[in-house]
């Protein structure tokens, strides 16, 4: 082959080497730019997300994807989830419930968090939550309210009045050295008691003595049987072989019966005198069938009507069924009991005739669409943080128009305005103008987190330091105790087994604090004042609406107590700040709510404007002049001069070590009702447990 066909040999070949060199070259330079595009597209498309930190739920079947590596800008889809049956916030793979939180929304595409991987959702799969308004046809306590209240708290006119520098003396006569009830420890053995050596608890010599009510007239005055006025009482010793942990601890709580002549209306705590145990038995008059009495391990508070011109009356009070101790089912269930009871009058005072107790039942227990039930609490508490509560307690009997009703503390259910994250999208629950509705649930989506760490934290602490020095003084006082001396030494070491537990318990309420904020609670705040009408035996004949209802702002609302005065319906519950969702109210503020309506079931509006009658500024809990369980009640001269009793107890049951004193009736005093307005009347102080002005 001569030179010039090699030459052209030579310029093809090196011609298809360029050639596909450089469509080689053409191809990874535009392959290079399109992925760098793409990139830069799905960068651009990432850098879209924002935080705005609330949660929200997915459909049936949502594709969600998540990025393999942290550092990629890849999603790769990892699999279908559905619907939890459950809750709205959940999403269900297999068998497994997987938390959802919904981190930030573009038109696109939603940023969602489930188990411990962060993932992605398309748009057309997300429940877009839109505000509305929806009260159930309930009277609400809203957020506005919450803020007047913030406002109000101060005012001199709803101060209960300081007791500091009184002479507060303990009950003399609420002892008792009765078996109060036998208990086993965590293997079921029986406790035995280390001062007789016998399988029982008994009580001691001094007792706390805490919420109270009198025994009423249908009109609410204070009844009189034979020239006395009778008082019931919860009440325990609360040494370690009884209560089974410090502080209420409420393990072997119970009703007692005090009595005082009407002469001594005036003459303090010396006057009264205890008549014993309510009831010796749970089952006292009961039918052996009653599933929820069998369960009874403490007696909580009620109410009590007197019947025609007997020595009879009805008690109403909560049954509660938990601490495992006494032989229970180890969780928060309550139920609604009533019973009826004869007193015995004699020369040596009153007693009561256990023979003639009667009719002892249980009423209602919640059935979930208009109130929680226990099992709707028991599924959604551990996702709530530990700021979900339930209740169904403190009965309080109102007769009106001939009909028989009972008011209590409760939840809303399903069918009234339930909990969960459709809380903060419900202007009804809200209140106040639109540009105040529009900052207060950016205030909740954005949690304020610090702010309830701070607020709450520093309560927390101090609690924890005074139970740390309670513990010092008990070990240092088993140093000193001799080895022999095996009763005592047994009785301090269950009490340095009780403090190590109380301290253990705040140290988890603080972390809980730690994750969760205002917004966090609000989802979980639904308590309500419920109602019911009875049949003329007492048992539930229908199930009514709430009469006011505290979504997003309450979750705890005690001992509700209705008075009729002046053509009008007064309501009171007792509530405090650590049951709210706020995050500048003091977690140690303690209230008396108040409401006024034209009638029983009619639509109700916070008094004073806020809500607030009363507010405590002796905020140390472990103070001796410390007081809660406010109960109002009207006197024989109440229609003339708008003057009502206001009772409490005085001292937190189980830490007399502390306080030098136990838990007592605190002096009574004074409100003045007008209208939609109340007041503390100044210098109205009274003697402690006072319940009547009169002989």
């Amino acid at each position: 082959m001569n030179k010039k066909y090699k030459y052209l040999i030579g310029v093809i070949v090196a011609l298809v080497v360029l050639a596909g060199g450089y469509k080689v070259y053409h191809h990874f330079h535009y392959q290079a730019i399109r992925n760098a595009k793409i990139a830069a597209k799905k960068e651009a498309e990432y850098r879209k997300y924002h935080p705005v930190n609330y949660d929200g739920y997915v459909k049936n079947y949502t594709k969600l994807y998540a990025k393999a590596d942290p550092n990629s800008k890849v999603l790769t889809r990892i699999s279908a989830y559905v619907l939890s049956g459950t809750g709205k916030n959940y999403a269900k793979h297999s068998n497994a419930g997987i938390p959802v939180r919904i981190i930030s929304k573009k038109n696109k595409m939603f940023k969602v968090k489930f188990s411990q991987y962060t993932g992605y959702i398309k748009a057309g799969r997300f429940h877009t939550m839109k505000n509305f308004t929806d009260d159930s046809g309930v009277s609400h306590y809203t957020r506005y309210d919450l803020s007047l209240l913030e406002k109000n708290q101060t005012n001199a006119a709803y101060a209960v009045p300081s007791f500091v520098g009184m002479n507060i003396k303990d009950i003399p006569s609420a002892q008792s050295t009765s078996l109060v009830q036998t208990a086993r420890d965590n293997d079921g053995k029986l406790i035995e008691n280390p001062t007789t050596h016998q399988t029982g608890l008994y009580s001691g010599t001094q007792m706390d003595v805490w919420d109270s009510w009198p025994i009423q007239n249908p009109d609410g005055t204070v009844a009189t049987y034979h020239g006395y006025r009778i008082v019931l009482a919860l009440a325990a010793n609360m040494n370690p072989w009884q209560s089974g942990h410090v502080g209420v601890g409420l393990g072997q709580a119970k009703i007692y019966v005090f009595y005082q002549k009407v002469s001594d209306y005036n003459k303090g705590v010396e006057s009264w005198k205890n008549a014993g145990l309510l009831t010796k038995t749970k089952l006292e008059g009961a039918k052996s069938t009653d599933k929820y009495l069998k369960m009874l391990t403490q007696q909580w508070s009620g109410s009590a009507v007197k019947l025609d011109n007997s020595n009879n009356f009805r008690l109403f009070y909560t049954n509660y069924t938990g601490g495992k101790l006494y032989g229970g089912t180890s969780n928060n269930a309550q139920y609604l009991s009533t019973a009826q009871f004869t007193l015995k009058f004699d020369k040596n005072g009153v007693s009561v005739d256990h023979s003639k107790t009667t009719d002892n039942k249980s009423v209602f227990s919640s059935e979930g669409k208009s109130y929680q039930s226990f099992d709707q609490f028991t599924n959604e508490w551990p996702d709530s943080k530990g700021f979900d509560d339930t209740s169904l307690r403190d009965p309080h009997y109102i007769e009106d128009h001939g009909k028989k009703y009972l008011v209590f503390e409760a939840n809303t259910g399903t069918k009234t305005g339930y909990q969960g994250i459709d809380n903060l999208f419900n202007m009804a629950y809200f209140g106040g103008s639109k540009s105040f509705q529009k900052a207060e649930q950016k205030k909740l989506f954005d949690n304020d987190v610090q702010n309830a760490v701070i607020d709450t934290t520093n309560n927390l602490k101090s609690q924890v330091s005074a139970y740390q020095k309670a513990l010092k003084a008990v070990n240092d006082q088993i140093k000193e105790t001799s080895s022999e001396d095996t009763i005592q030494l047994a009785q301090l070491n269950q009490q340095v087994t009780n403090l190590s537990q109380a301290i253990t318990n705040i140290t988890t309420s603080q972390n809980y604090m730690k994750k969760t904020g205002e917004g966090i609670k609000a989802q979980y705040m639904n308590a309500a004042i419920g109602i019911v009408e009875l049949n003329n035996d007492y048992t539930v004949k229908k199930i009514l609406k709430p009469l006011v209802a505290f979504n997003t702002t309450d979750d705890e609302t005690e001992r509700p107590d209705i008075i009729k005065h002046d053509g009008k319906y007064y309501m009171f519950t007792i509530t405090r700040a650590s049951r709210m969702a706020s995050n500048t109210l003091d977690a140690r503020g303690v209230y008396l709510l108040g409401f006024v309506s034209d009638s029983l079931t009619g639509k109700y509006k916070p008094l004073n404007g806020s809500g607030v009658v009363l507010y405590s500024h002796e905020l140390n809990i472990n103070s001796r002049t410390w007081t809660y369980s406010y109960y109002i009640m009207p006197t024989k001269t109440s229609a003339k001069d708008n003057q009502f009793l206001v009772t409490s107890y005085m001292t937190v049951p189980g830490i007399a070590s502390q306080t030098g004193g136990h838990a007592t009736f605190a002096p009574t005093f004074k409100i003045k009702i007008k209208g939609d307005k109340t007041e503390v009347v100044p210098n109205s102080t009274l003697s402690q447990g006072q319940v009547a002005v009169t002989k």
